[in-house]
């Protein structure tokens, strides 16, 4: 990996010295993709196209529902000096239990606020305990609204990891005027859950094309599907250790997952060694998904995309991983003909990504299309930014709906 990213930052670095906004953008993309994968980034390079430092708080996002706890990312001198907004982007995680915390996520919002955005990373509680729910829409239009408002802007752009992609596309098409979602970006999204389900039973799902997954499902979403109707599956009396047994191997903890598998009963035991299995899906774990996503259609059907977008009006930037075995890439094939044409600003089916995260090496021409992407989604974030009427022209980090918690956080 090494090899390419010098070569691409190298071939690129020229750039840096110019003054033209599209190519600002376009260097500012090549040096977010060099944090990210760890590529050398040239020293002239980052000094014209990123800010050298960054302040990260703990904050408290106030809505309606609840208070969100959140993650805000702004340059240090930009927070200090600058006398106007910044464009401001929610940056929402996946179903992983570390949520705003994760490594992959927390360098995502530190190289975005490097190149001058005002980023903002929600704990969104659902996703963080493995469910997908139709009510995270509404808390992330909550959130999208209140990040505008704290940084004196209309609306912001809303980035979308993997499963809160989904959700995200969903808030930008059910969001009234004044719309806080100016812009949209999924990376890993779903369309339709209940495909997605069928992919994880190991039956031969095929895209909107008749492709076929370019692989096997990974048995993390075959876990994360079963998580909430274990007690359809296990006795009674097994169900809290069965319980504890898979949250444990849902947050890394494989070892402690399978000693607490030994204290159950042995019809439990069996259920939970099936569910724990590494390999590919199994006869008896297609048919326990079977026996339990029949239970929670309702809120699968009612958390997709699919048949729910005809309403979009804002720019979308669909990016997926082309042998991603958590969501396969056809999902975003099927979004992209769910989203009204006029509003499909970029669709990119990439080698370089697998779900979230970056493989060892690289292809150029991969490498050049994600840093084209990337200036993408930095010139929406630029264009979507409108001061809001009525709205002071300083902006503070401390300020409206965003109430300051910490630092560092605990």
């Amino acid at each position: 990996m090494s090899a390419t990213g010098r070569c691409l930052c190298l071939t690129l670095g020229a750039l840096a010295l110019a003054v033209t906004p599209t190519a600002l953008r376009f260097t500012q993309a090549v040096a977010i993709l060099a944090k990210l994968t760890g590529a050398p980034l040239p020293a002239a390079l980052e000094r014209r196209c990123l800010h050298p430092d960054i302040a990260e708080e703990v904050v408290s996002v106030h809505l309606d529902s609840a208070d969100v706890r959140a993650r805000r990312y702004v340059a240090r001198d930009a927070r200090d000096g600058v006398a106007r907004p910044l464009p401001g982007i929610l940056l929402l995680h996946g179903i992983h239990a570390q949520g705003i915390k994760e490594p992959r996520l927390v360098d995502f919002a530190r190289a975005l606020a490097r190149a001058g955005l005002d980023v903002l990373t929600p704990e969104l509680v659902d996703l963080t305990a493995f469910r997908v729910d139709p009510r995270s829409v509404d808390e992330i239009r909550g959130l999208a609204a209140a990040h505008a408002q704290s940084t004196h802007t209309a609306a912001v752009g809303v980035v979308g990891i993997s499963f809160a992609g989904g959700l995200a596309l969903l808030a930008a098409a059910q969001q009234a005027a004044p719309a806080p979602i100016g812009w949209v970006a999924t990376v890993g999204a779903y369309d339709d859950l209940l495909r997605l389900a069928r992919y994880y039973a190991g039956e031969p799902v095929r895209g909107p094309a008749g492709e076929p997954a370019l692989v096997a499902p990974h048995p993390y979403g075959a876990r994360v599907m079963l998580r909430e109707q274990l007690a359809q599956l296990v006795p009674a009396d097994d169900l809290p250790i069965a319980e504890r047994a898979l949250d444990s191997y849902l947050h890394d903890r494989p070892r402690e997952a399978q000693h607490l598998t030994k204290l159950l009963s042995p019809a439990g035991r069996q259920v939970m060694t099936t569910v724990l299995a590494h390999g590919p899906p199994d006869a008896q774990l297609a048919d326990m998904l079977a026996r339990v996503v029949p239970l929670q259609s309702p809120r699968l059907m009612a958390a997709s995309p699919h048949g729910h977008l005809a309403s979009l009006r804002v720019p979308v930037f669909l990016l997926h991983g082309a042998y991603d075995p958590i969501i396969p890439s056809f999902e975003t094939a099927y979004l992209a003909r769910e989203i009204p044409a006029h509003y499909l600003r970029a669709v990119v089916v990439t080698k370089l990504l697998r779900h979230a995260e970056f493989p060892e090496s690289f292809a150029l021409t991969d490498a050049y299309q994600l840093v084209r992407f990337m200036q993408r989604l930095l010139e929406a974030a630029h264009a979507a930014m409108v001061v809001a009427p009525g709205q002071p022209s300083a902006r503070s980090l401390h300020t409206l709906a965003v109430q300051h918690v910490g630092e560092n956080e605990p």
